[in-house]
């Protein structure tokens, strides 16, 4: 690539001088920490703390009115039974969570683009693709061809380091042999490749490796997975929103999931162009310099990284204790307690990322962020962390905590029903259906500047994506909280590959029999009369999840070109 662009080499690049390793010590979770190389930062932005009272504390208020509501109806008898306080705590704790979830997609409405900023210096990038038995040749050909794009379009140095963590040697043979393939094709760039034989420490241990080795010779380093996808202008504004201020250590995206060909694939990727995207904006509007990391799909400050986000083990009994599963949520908090501001960039637009084309491949993968995100709750102790920092560690674990919550209230419900008035059954639906379906309407609110034909098209998918996650929602539910069982009796930790097959139907029995055999006692206790009849659709979802999983298994229809 052609360097006359006229900005000055990085500070550090002195031609023909070797430089030292680098070094990535572990961090020291009961101490605070500061990197002197961190810019000094000012007092916190007043908009920003304005922001999070508004985001956080607006559904506290509402979830305290809607508490003394219900308590009003349950002492009109003069007494406030133990078990009516225990249902609403189980009941608001969930709710408040979907409701800071909601408001942060209100939030995300308000967002907008940063004015782009004059590029300092130019950065010597190196595009990580990390892999572990995934298919090799899509995701090493789709990360050179982003090679290849940055190479004649970008003012920056870009180099491809592929990190293999294949335990499978015919997996780690078929990556060797594309990556020659490639390097011989594209002589003039710059691809590399290497293998570790022992996977210590997953994949944050194979990217701590590759910086101790080669991280000194580049600034800079794109955090891929094998099933990312981005453009080469989305990585022009990650690496130039870096380049352009000196206190950033991390610039994140907001990765779409790709529509993919199966039902649940569809699902997904609907849910996330619409209510995702929504809900990242607002992320990105009120964690300000507090953000957040997804561990792909993200530029990462080389030096900050290796001087403020070396993990220790978990000093804990197994299951919590040991590796980090769920490192990168923890190494941006590291980064942002060293004095080093993360940052979400929605504006970096094309960024893609896969999902498991099963539903039982997305809840393999959902068992091992369940693990990492209850290690964050030991983390929460770790002196120095910023307040937002921990509000993400919080977040990440209360997606699993709330399952069991939200089914403890359905049974308390069930079993023994209050006596409410009708004035608060109405309330309490309208405050449910409210967090609910508000993130939906905010993203289908953006259907408007469409064309007629395609906004009938995004509301037949949004009516779609909506019957389908309420039929499936009691089965994950029950999986999660059979997750947390696992977990606290006990179960090892695993790093499993993705699985991206679908399974045979025994497999999918088997599987979902724990939530077909809970819908079947339900159903059963309801016509029995021991059950109220409103709990009879949650029963059935459950009894009939093989089913659901099979049918969203099967292959969509050829996907619409509308895009919100």
């Amino acid at each position: 690539m052609s360097h006359a662009h006229g900005l000055p080499a990085a500070p550090d690049r002195v031609p023909g001088l070797a430089l030292a390793p680098l070094l990535m010590p572990d961090q020291k979770l009961n101490a605070p920490f500061t990197d002197p190389a961190a810019a000094v930062q000012g007092p916190q932005d007043i908009r920003d703390i304005s922001r999070r009272i508004a985001v956080l504390g607006l559904p506290a208020i509402m979830m305290v009115g809607l508490g003394a509501i219900l308590a009003t109806d349950f002492i009109a008898d003069g007494h406030l039974a133990g078990m009516e306080v225990l249902l609403v705590c189980v009941l608001l704790v969930p709710l408040y969570w979907e409701a800071v979830s909601a408001a942060l997609c209100v939030a995300g409405a308000f967002w907008t683009a940063r004015a782009p900023s004059p590029v300092a210096r130019e950065l010597t990038v190196a595009l990580l693709l990390t892999l572990r038995d995934e298919p090799a040749e899509p995701a090493i050909e789709r990360a050179v061809r982003l090679l290849s794009q940055l190479e004649s379009r970008a003012q920056h140095r870009f180099s491809l380091h592929v990190l293999s963590d294949s335990k499978d040697a015919v997996n780690e043979l078929r990556e060797r042999a594309t990556v020659q393939v490639l390097k011989r094709r594209h002589g003039a760039l710059d691809i590399n490749y290497r293998h570790r034989a022992a996977n210590v420490d997953y994949k944050s241990g194979n990217i701590r490796d590759w910086i101790r080795q080669s991280g000194q010779a580049h600034d800079a380093m794109l955090v891929l997975d094998a099933d990312s996808r981005m453009s080469c202008e989305s990585v022009v504004v990650l690496t130039d929103l870096l380049a352009a201020d000196d206190g950033l250590g991390l610039v994140q995206s907001v990765p779409t999931v790709l529509p993919g060909r199966s039902v649940w694939q569809r699902m997904q990727s609907f849910a996330s162009r619409a209510h995702g995207q929504s809900l990242g904006r607002g992320l990105a509007l009120v964690s300000g310099g507090d953000g957040n990391f997804y561990g792909h799909n993200a530029i990462v400050r080389i030096r900050a990284f290796a001087a403020s986000a070396g993990l220790p083990h978990i000093d804990a009994p197994p299951p919590f204790g040991g590796v980090i599963m769920s490192h990168d949520f923890v190494e941006a908090a590291l980064l942002r307690r060293a004095g080093w501001r993360v940052a979400f960039a929605p504006e970096a637009e094309d960024s893609f990322e896969d999902t498991p084309e099963t539903l039982s491949g997305f809840i393999r993968r959902d068992s091992r962020w369940c693990h990492g995100n209850m290690q964050h709750l030991l983390l929460l102790r770790a002196r120095g962390l910023r307040l937002f920092s921990r509000f993400h560690l919080v977040q990440g674990a209360m997606n699993y905590l709330n399952a069991p919550l939200w089914f403890a209230a359905v049974l308390l419900w069930s079993f023994t029903p209050p006596q409410i008035s009708g004035t608060t059954a109405w309330v309490l639906t309208a405050c449910v259906a409210s967090v609910l379906l508000v993130p939906r309407a905010i993203g289908l609110a953006r259907v408007f500047s469409q064309s007629a034909g395609q906004r009938m098209m995004v509301l037949r998918e949004a009516m779609t994506e909506l019957a389908l996650s309420s039929l499936i929602a009691p089965t994950l539910m029950v999986h999660r909280i059979l997750m947390l069982m696992r977990l606290f009796v006990g179960a090892p930790a695993t790093w499993p590959p993705h699985q991206m097959e679908a399974q045979p139907h025994l497999m999918l029995l088997w599987l979902h029999l724990p939530a077909a055999l809970t819908g079947t006692v339900l159903s059963a206790s309801v016509l029995a009369g021991y059950t109220s009849l409103w709990a009879l659709p949650f029963a059935i979802s459950l009894m009939f999840a093989p089913l659901l999983a099979m049918f969203v298994e099967m292959p969509a229809r050829p996907q619409s070109s509308v895009t919100i």
